[in-house]
């Protein structure tokens, strides 16, 4: 499953490197406008919109912590993953 992270609200905009202290940039969670997820749940509102119930694993910037952040977003905002093949050798 893939996550819009920016349809989710996580990413968007830019801040320049310099203006983002060094600790916040090694140790911050690298948040990607797309990431891959795990759908747990639909959920429909009282007013008829669908939403995702999602989770996603994050990481620090220098990998030295994980996190698995769950979300709850449009129904818009998921994608299938695409199938992974194997070749025949």
């Amino acid at each position: 499953m893939w996550i819009d992270m920016t349809a989710a609200g996580m990413t968007g905009g830019f801040t320049p490197a310099n203006t983002v202290p060094l600790r916040v940039r090694t140790g911050g969670a690298r948040l990607e406008q797309r990431m891959q997820g795990w759908q747990h749940a639909w959920l429909q509102s009282s007013q008829g919109r669908w939403w995702a119930v999602v989770s996603v694993r994050v990481a620090s910037a220098n990998e030295q912590s994980h996190a698995s952040i769950p979300l709850t977003v449009a129904a818009g905002a998921i994608r299938p993953a695409e199938p992974v093949t194997k070749d025949e050798p």
